[in-house]
């Protein structure tokens, strides 16, 4: 079955995460995003990440950046 831009770019953020994750390095990721974006069909993405765990990012956790400290008040005493 052929696989539309929007399936494509699901496994494009699946290699994201993978790469953030280090399980793929970023010139295994660029190989494999170029796979991704030439492939037609479900089978030919299926392929590119047959080897890493499925991840669900869904299930990601929201990333918030940690607040930055407070300014210190200056005192003198």
């Amino acid at each position: 079955m052929r696989a539309s831009d929007v399936d494509r770019d699901r496994v494009a953020a699946i290699l994201r995460e993978h790469t953030a994750q280090g399980r793929i390095t970023v010139d295994e990721f660029n190989e494999r995003l170029e796979q991704v974006y030439a492939s037609k069909t479900y089978g030919e993405l299926a392929r590119v990440t047959a080897d890493l765990p499925e991840v669900d990012l869904r299930a990601q956790p929201a990333r918030i950046p940690a607040p930055s400290p407070a300014p210190r008040a200056c005192t003198r005493g």
